[in-house]
């Protein structure tokens, strides 16, 4: 009798685990809002993190992320201009997977950094 309800549970505990929805442990869009004060002022910023793969590149120009939602959406963010700094990674390239950052000062200036993002994306940027 013991051994029967062991594999009843056991087979109901293999159902259950089947049907669960795996749960993405990688955010596909954040957003932080931070704010500092000092004696010489307050400095506001604020910062955008995407990770998802690159649909467009245009080197030195711009770059498409689709996040991995599974809604098709994009995301462009422009790698020119006159208060954009722009950092993309070497290796880059359509189809790989990213991560974005995009911070804003309280002036107005973007800095933008691509890195690439996923297995194995950790090991290559330190023998580099």
């Amino acid at each position: 009798m013991k051994f029967s309800i062991a594999i009843v549970t056991a087979a109901l505990l293999a159902t259950a685990l089947a049907q669960e929805k795996p749960k993405s442990s990688v955010p596909a869009e954040t957003k932080q809002d931070t704010t500092k004060s000092n004696p010489a002022g307050t400095k506001k910023s604020s910062a955008d993190v995407i990770i998802g793969k690159v649909t467009d590149y245009a080197e030195g120009k711009s770059i498409t992320v689709e996040k991995p939602t599974g809604l098709k959406k994009t995301r462009t963010f422009d790698l020119t201009g006159k208060d954009v700094t722009a950092n993309v990674a070497p290796g880059v390239s359509v189809g790989s997977t990213v991560k974005v950052v995009q911070k804003t000062d309280n002036d107005g200036h973007k800095v933008v950094t691509v890195q690439p993002y996923g297995k194995g994306s950790r090991a290559h940027a330190k023998t580099i």
